[in-house]
């Protein structure tokens, strides 16, 4: 793309698809990663209103904000935006029969399939791909000035998936850490331009009364479970192994076109995730394991919600417990047969 974004500005490129066009045809026009280029808007708009020619334009980026305001306005009803994931469990087992431990470490990339059972290969795939997306693509495109300290803020972030974040922890870990405290606006931008970049996520919390989201806490998850273990190490039995299989489900839930929130009662109790799909919810919990011992702080925050809708515990350990039945209003899947099954859909 670097070459493209050397070789073209949105004029050139125009008139270099005007003079590749074939009239009185339908012209299939490909963009990918189009939003380096300035102005590129321009471009789109021109080929759009183009009466000599018939063009379909597909337009491929890595930036959650492509479309300005004023191509949304001019596009609207004709057109189609949709969110591509990274591949899920389900497509390479069937491609691979991989195990989930090596899903939870690979992770979903295009680029490391190629070298899945080399982990010193798809470790140094990943490792290129997250400099490639934050030291470069962010960093560059948004003139950090303070590299170092804005590193600090994401190596933060990626170390505290599925936890509430706000400016308030941040300040309070640069504090403790002796750091140079941060603004709140500069905290904010900073967030801003790392979910721009889709390597991590933002769920926000949800109001059970309403029926809707709250805007003034959220948490976030990561984009793929492979760059989640560039900054937290790629031994899937640690300690972070829980928050690892909570991001899995999270990217599951996304693929399938859920909405997702997260919740939290008045007396600390959590949900993972509320799921909203065709005015029905799901009240979702996520465990690794599941026995006698924690089956009841499990289920409280679930049966605390007296609203009838679904309440879900899936484990990823099978075990006595797990058998897909209703237990006290709660019923119990296994991880590895949603994953595999759709058993949720």
């Amino acid at each position: 793309m670097q070459a493209l974004v050397k070789k073209y500005n949105w004029e050139s490129l125009l008139n270099e698809i005007e003079k590749k066009s074939i009239k009185n045809k339908i012209n299939y026009i490909f963009l990918d990663e189009i939003q380096e280029i300035k102005q590129w808007e321009n471009t789109v708009i021109t080929l759009f209103e183009n009466k000599n020619n018939n063009f379909n334009i597909f337009l491929t980026g890595s930036n959650s904000h492509m479309f300005s305001s004023e191509l949304r306005t001019l596009l609207s009803g004709r057109k189609i935006e949709f969110y591509v994931s990274v591949l899920g469990y389900k497509e390479i087992f069937e491609y691979k029969h991989i195990s989930l431990n090596t899903y939870l470490q690979n992770g979903g990339l295009g680029d490391v399939i190629a070298n899945y059972d080399d982990l010193e290969k798809v470790q140094l795939t990943l490792n290129e791909i997250f400099n490639d997306i934050v030291w470069k693509d962010i960093i560059e495109r948004n003139k950090i000035k303070n590299k170092e300290e804005f590193k600090k803020i994401v190596n933060y972030i990626f170390k505290t998936f599925g936890k509430k974040i706000n400016s308030t922890n941040i300040i309070n870990f640069l504090k403790s850490n002796k750091e140079k405290i941060i603004p709140k606006s500069t905290l904010m931008r900073y967030f801003s331009f790392i979910c721009d970049s889709m390597i991590i996520n933002k769920v926000k919390y949800f109001n059970t009364k309403s029926k809707s989201e709250l805007s003034n806490k959220c948490k976030y998850y990561c984009g793929d479970l492979g760059l989640f273990n560039v900054i937290n190490g790629f031994d899937i039995n640690d300690s972070t192994r829980n928050i690892r299989i909570e991001n899995l489900m999270y990217l599951y839930f996304l693929e399938k076109g859920y909405e997702i929130f997260t919740y939290e009662n008045e007396s600390g109790y959590e949900i993972d995730f509320v799921l909203r799909k065709n005015n029905t919810i799901k009240y979702i919990q996520i465990c690794e394991k599941l026995n006698d011992e924690n089956f009841e702080r499990e289920t409280r925050s679930l049966l605390s919600i007296k609203d009838g809708f679904e309440k879900i515990i899936i484990c990823a350990e099978n075990n006595t417990i797990v058998k897909s039945v209703i237990n006290n209003g709660v019923k119990v899947l296994d991880l590895k047969q949603v994953l595999l099954e759709n058993i949720l859909i």
